[in-house]
């Protein structure tokens, strides 16, 4: 969320309601976060896609790949370059009781 630009992460959350296949425990041993190697190297392109790629053993989690470079999509349209905040700024709040009470 802090990263402006682009990045590929990935989280697994495991179903313990319908997935009887893999279950917690197969979770537990495939799984690693990424921020325990210490030196894995977001920026590097390939080096992510070959992370993201090899999951016949284990499955990495975390930043796989972040683009330093990068600005959101939004802030190169013409209508938003003087912007100084991103779209999700903008995002207001909205009470969802009514919707709640019409489906009561």
């Amino acid at each position: 969320m802090k990263h402006k630009g682009f990045s590929f992460v990935e989280f697994l959350q495991p179903c313990i309601t319908f997935n009887k296949l893999n279950t917690f425990q197969w979770f537990q041993e495939r799984v690693y976060n990424l921020d325990e190697k210490k030196n894995y190297d977001s920026s590097d392109w390939k080096k992510a896609f070959d992370t993201a790629s090899d999951v016949e053993k284990k499955i990495a989690t975390g930043i796989i790949y972040q683009d330093k470079k990068s600005i959101p999509y939004s802030m190169k349209l013409p209508q938003r370059k003087e912007e100084k905040k991103t779209l999700a700024y903008e995002v207001k709040e909205y009470s969802i009781k009514p919707l709640i009470k019409e489906f009561k």
